[in-house]
């Protein structure tokens, strides 16, 4: 690439320059598409420029490549067949040798080599300029979707100018502020019924009253699952209160009888004070003489006379 072009590189990509509003909104929608429009062209320019820098990157890459190859084949020869240079003393005299007979090719390839150089700059250049405009085109969509959401909360914060003008005014009362607000919330209303979706009629669940479990004779009531009584039979057939009281009857005979009721333990008699063993003891002794010889009654007892009497 010559000087010339790289002088029109730069200038092109100096101008790949885009300014965001601090206040998009204010400028309407058809800012924001603009500036994505403008930004999508700056960077299709700054890639087909990139593309010509690694072109030019490529054509030079193979020229120095070919011309390394030329200049070492032909080094070689000189070193092996050149009588001036396989006459000299050393290799360092040698190699000296050849660079100064072959120094139009090694100039050749030094400068394919600065333009190499050259290039690697304006690559960086170029790559920079690619990436701040892809940045810069993020930030316009961020703007974007800002707006968005402050248009669907309606989160509006006003005038927030330094010095905003003074609101007009209109000469509305509080009263007719209040009238206008209902009308509007009406008209909301209205609007919010005419859309909304119809709500499909639930079927009421069919009444079980005079309804009775076939199985058990319980009554059955209505549950998720379907109609049930209260001892859990589900999906039993259903009777009616004569036949239900007639299965209880006949569940009464089935069940095998009650077993008779065990007597109570009697209580254990109350505890004796010490002065009624006392008193139970001394009359137990007194139990004792029955039986015992006259001979023995008599002189223990008081009676004796009466006893010589008879």
């Amino acid at each position: 690439m010559k000087v010339e072009r790289v002088e029109q590189v730069y200038a092109e990509i100096a101008k790949c320059h885009i300014t965001l509003s601090s206040d998009p909104a204010s400028l309407g929608p058809k800012y924001l598409q603009d500036q994505i429009a403008t930004c999508r062209d700056h960077i299709n320019n700054v890639t087909k420029l990139l593309m010509e820098v690694h072109r030019e990157k490529h054509n030079l890459t193979a020229e120095i490549h070919t011309a390394e190859t030329m200049l070492k084949v032909e080094s070689d020869n000189l070193l092996t067949n050149d009588k001036r240079v396989r006459d000299l003393p050393n290799i360092k005299d040698r190699e000296s040798a050849i660079a100064l007979l072959l120094r139009t090719q090694v100039q050749t390839i030094a400068d394919m080599k600065a333009r190499m150089n050259n290039l690697d700059f304006v690559e960086k250049a170029v790559r920079h300029t690619h990436r701040e405009l892809r940045d810069t085109m993020s930030e316009i969509k961020l703007q974007r979707s800002l707006m968005r959401d402050e248009i669907d909360t309606k989160s509006f914060y006003g005038n927030e100018r330094e010095s905003p003008e003074p609101m007009p005014d209109d000469g509305l009362e509080g009263a007719d502020i209040d009238a206008l607000m209902n009308a509007v919330h009406e008209e909301q209303k209205a609007a919010r019924a005419k859309h909304a979706p119809e709500s499909e009629p639930v079927d009421e669940p069919p009444s079980t009253e005079g309804m009775f479990c076939g199985v058990c004779g319980e009554p059955q009531f209505n549950c998720p699952s379907g109609i049930v009584c209260k001892n859990g039979h589900g999906d039993a057939p259903t009777v009616t209160q004569d036949e239900a009281e007639a299965i209880k009857y006949m569940a009464d005979l089935d069940a095998p009888p009650e077993p008779p009721p065990q007597p109570k333990p009697a209580a254990p008699p109350p505890a004796l004070s010490a002065s009624e063993d006392a008193a139970i003891d001394e009359f137990l002794a007194e139990g004792d003489d029955i039986g015992a010889p006259a001979t023995i009654i008599v002189a223990e007892d008081d009676f004796s006379d009466i006893l010589d009497t008879v």
